[in-house]
């Protein structure tokens, strides 16, 4: 569900390939210019841009380059952190170093319910004291995923 723009460039003059902005479909392909598909899910954009090329060079073009950006993705952090804000997602990351970036707990942050929601609406809950002791109950955080602490009640 990714939204992706893919660029061509260093083609012959005569040819001009215009850029492409599309979402990665259910199916996890991408079609392009001469009806060539790709599989792009799962992919890291420097893959899927050697895949492509590898579709097109040496067969239509002698040369060619393929460039693929994706939209920045973001998640989200609140509550009783420091810092609650939106994130850029970069990569891998656990929902305790998550609440790290976010400059940590504050004096009131309820540390045993912490709360991860899914994008699909699922929630976690998560127990800072057992996640620091046992890196499975500190689960990974994807694009989309917010991430509250609540306040303590003494």
């Amino acid at each position: 569900g990714d939204t992706v723009t893919i660029s061509f460039s260093d083609l012959p003059p005569q040819v001009v390939i215009n850029p492409v902005q599309m979402r990665i479909g259910e199916d996890g392909n991408v079609t392009l210019h001469l009806n060539q598909t790709v599989q792009a899910a799962g992919k890291t954009a420097r893959a899927l841009e050697q895949e492509i090329r590898s579709l097109y060079v040496p067969k239509y073009y002698n040369y060619m380059t393929v460039t693929v950006k994706t939209e920045e993705r973001f998640y989200f952090v609140g509550g009783e952190v420091r810092n609650p804000n939106r994130v850029l997602y970069f990569g891998p990351i656990t929902v305790l170093r998550a609440i790290d970036t976010a400059g940590g707990f504050t004096d009131f942050a309820n540390r045993k319910k912490i709360e991860l929601t899914r994008q699909d609406g699922k929630k976690i809950k998560i127990n800072y004291a057992k996640a620091v002791k046992d890196a499975k109950l500190d689960p990974e955080v994807y694009p989309n995923d917010q991430i509250l602490v609540p306040k303590r009640f003494w």
